[in-house]
Protein backbone atom coordinates (compact mmCIF):
# COMPACT_ATOMS: atom_id res chain seq x y z
CA UNK A 1 0.00 0.00 0.00
CA UNK A 2 2.98 2.75 0.87
CA UNK A 3 4.68 1.30 -2.36
CA UNK A 4 1.27 2.67 -4.13
CA UNK A 5 1.32 5.77 -2.52
CA UNK A 6 4.64 6.70 -3.18
CA UNK A 7 4.56 5.47 -6.86
CA UNK A 8 1.52 8.22 -7.14
CA UNK A 9 3.47 10.42 -5.43
CA UNK A 10 6.01 10.43 -8.18
CA UNK A 11 4.00 10.03 -11.00
CA UNK A 12 2.11 13.77 -9.28
CA UNK A 13 5.37 14.91 -8.97
CA UNK A 14 6.50 14.16 -12.56
CA UNK A 15 3.20 15.33 -13.91
CA UNK A 16 3.85 18.64 -12.26
CA UNK A 17 7.31 19.38 -13.66
CA UNK A 18 6.35 17.93 -17.18
CA UNK A 19 3.14 20.62 -16.89
CA UNK A 20 5.86 23.30 -16.30
CA UNK A 21 7.87 22.53 -18.88
CA UNK A 22 5.19 22.50 -20.90
CA UNK A 23 3.97 25.77 -19.59
CA UNK A 24 8.02 27.32 -20.10
CA UNK A 25 8.19 26.26 -23.66
CA UNK A 26 4.77 27.93 -24.54
CA UNK A 27 6.80 30.77 -23.24
CA UNK A 28 9.62 30.25 -24.90
CA UNK A 29 8.15 29.58 -28.13
CA UNK A 30 6.05 32.93 -28.07
CA UNK A 31 9.01 34.78 -27.47
CA UNK A 32 10.44 33.24 -30.31
CA UNK A 33 7.63 34.45 -32.48
CA UNK A 34 7.67 37.81 -31.79
CA UNK A 35 11.43 37.64 -31.91
CA UNK A 36 11.11 36.59 -35.99
CA UNK A 37 8.31 39.41 -36.44
CA UNK A 38 10.67 41.87 -35.04
CA UNK A 39 13.29 40.16 -37.24
CA UNK A 40 10.44 40.46 -40.29
CA UNK A 41 9.98 43.64 -39.70
CA UNK A 42 13.22 45.20 -39.67
CA UNK A 43 13.94 43.16 -42.97
CA UNK A 44 11.12 44.77 -44.68
CA UNK A 45 11.94 48.10 -43.79
CA UNK A 46 15.35 48.08 -44.80
CA UNK A 47 14.44 46.86 -48.08
CA UNK A 48 11.89 49.51 -48.24
CA UNK A 49 14.51 52.75 -46.54
CA UNK A 50 17.00 51.03 -49.52
CA UNK A 51 14.31 51.23 -52.11
CA UNK A 52 13.31 55.02 -51.24
CA UNK A 53 17.01 55.91 -51.31
CA UNK A 54 17.94 54.42 -54.56
CA UNK A 55 15.10 56.23 -56.19
CA UNK A 56 16.51 59.54 -54.45
CA UNK A 57 20.00 58.85 -55.21
CA UNK A 58 19.54 59.04 -59.00
CA UNK A 59 18.22 62.85 -58.69
CA UNK A 60 21.05 65.42 -56.76
CA UNK A 61 21.17 64.75 -53.46
CA UNK A 62 23.72 66.15 -51.35
CA UNK A 63 27.27 64.18 -50.22
CA UNK A 64 26.30 64.77 -46.46
CA UNK A 65 22.76 63.29 -46.89
CA UNK A 66 23.87 60.53 -49.23
CA UNK A 67 26.49 59.26 -46.55
CA UNK A 68 24.03 59.86 -43.73
CA UNK A 69 21.83 57.23 -45.57
CA UNK A 70 24.86 55.15 -46.11
CA UNK A 71 25.24 55.24 -41.74
CA UNK A 72 22.23 54.63 -41.47
CA UNK A 73 21.39 51.26 -43.74
CA UNK A 74 24.58 50.19 -41.97
CA UNK A 75 23.21 50.45 -38.55
CA UNK A 76 19.95 48.80 -39.63
CA UNK A 77 21.95 45.54 -41.26
CA UNK A 78 23.74 45.52 -37.69
CA UNK A 79 20.35 45.81 -35.61
CA UNK A 80 18.79 42.50 -38.28
CA UNK A 81 22.10 40.83 -37.92
CA UNK A 82 21.40 41.24 -34.22
CA UNK A 83 17.88 40.57 -33.85
CA UNK A 84 18.86 37.26 -36.17
CA UNK A 85 20.83 36.15 -33.21
CA UNK A 86 18.44 36.84 -31.27
CA UNK A 87 16.16 34.43 -33.07
CA UNK A 88 18.39 31.87 -33.40
CA UNK A 89 19.00 31.89 -29.93
CA UNK A 90 15.45 31.82 -28.90
CA UNK A 91 14.90 28.96 -31.39
CA UNK A 92 17.44 26.89 -29.68
CA UNK A 93 16.35 27.37 -26.09
CA UNK A 94 13.02 26.71 -27.16
CA UNK A 95 14.27 23.28 -28.79
CA UNK A 96 15.97 22.40 -25.61
CA UNK A 97 13.08 23.21 -23.64
CA UNK A 98 10.74 20.81 -25.75
CA UNK A 99 13.23 18.33 -25.43
CA UNK A 100 13.21 18.89 -21.93
CA UNK A 101 9.42 18.13 -21.51
CA UNK A 102 9.59 15.14 -24.23
CA UNK A 103 11.87 13.47 -21.20
CA UNK A 104 9.77 14.47 -18.35
CA UNK A 105 6.41 13.21 -20.88
CA UNK A 106 8.32 9.83 -20.90
CA UNK A 107 8.96 9.45 -17.68
CA UNK A 108 5.56 10.02 -16.51
CA UNK A 109 4.80 7.24 -19.13
CA UNK A 110 7.26 4.52 -17.81
CA UNK A 111 5.78 5.51 -14.27
CA UNK A 112 2.40 5.30 -15.47
CA UNK A 113 3.54 2.01 -17.26
CA UNK A 114 4.94 0.92 -14.34
CA UNK A 115 2.17 1.42 -11.97
CA UNK A 116 -0.35 -0.54 -13.94
CA UNK A 117 1.72 -3.08 -14.37
CA UNK A 118 2.20 -3.66 -10.34
CA UNK A 119 -1.54 -3.27 -10.43
CA UNK A 120 -2.23 -6.24 -12.66
CA UNK A 121 0.61 -7.63 -10.93
CA UNK A 122 -1.18 -7.68 -7.34
CA UNK A 123 -4.54 -8.11 -8.90
CA UNK A 124 -3.26 -11.64 -10.52
CA UNK A 125 -1.90 -12.50 -7.16
CA UNK A 126 -4.64 -11.93 -5.45
CA UNK A 127 -6.52 -14.01 -8.12
CA UNK A 128 -4.09 -16.49 -7.35
CA UNK A 129 -4.82 -16.66 -3.77
CA UNK A 130 -8.18 -16.64 -3.78
CA UNK A 131 -8.32 -19.63 -6.53
CA UNK A 132 -5.74 -21.09 -4.00
CA UNK A 133 -8.74 -20.69 -0.89
CA UNK A 134 -11.39 -21.72 -3.67
CA UNK A 135 -9.38 -25.55 -4.36
CA UNK A 136 -8.41 -25.47 -0.42
CA UNK A 137 -11.61 -25.44 0.21
CA UNK A 138 -12.90 -28.13 -2.10
CA UNK A 139 -10.62 -30.30 -1.01
CA UNK A 140 -11.86 -30.09 2.56
CA UNK A 141 -15.14 -30.53 1.87
CA UNK A 142 -14.18 -33.61 -0.82
CA UNK A 143 -13.15 -35.18 2.69
CA UNK A 144 -15.67 -33.85 4.86
CA UNK A 145 -18.43 -35.83 2.09
CA UNK A 146 -15.92 -39.10 2.12
CA UNK A 147 -15.95 -38.84 5.78
CA UNK A 148 -19.79 -38.98 6.12
CA UNK A 149 -20.60 -41.49 3.13
CA UNK A 150 -17.47 -43.62 4.95
CA UNK A 151 -19.37 -43.34 8.46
Amino acid sequence: MRERRNLNLAIEVTQKKRDALARQWLVLHQDADCAQEQHKLLANYAIETQSRWSLRSSHATPQMVMQQNYRFLEKLEAAITMQKDVVADKDLKCTNKRLLWTQAEQRVQILQRYQRLSIEKHQAKVLKKEQKQTDEFAIQLGRIKKSKVST
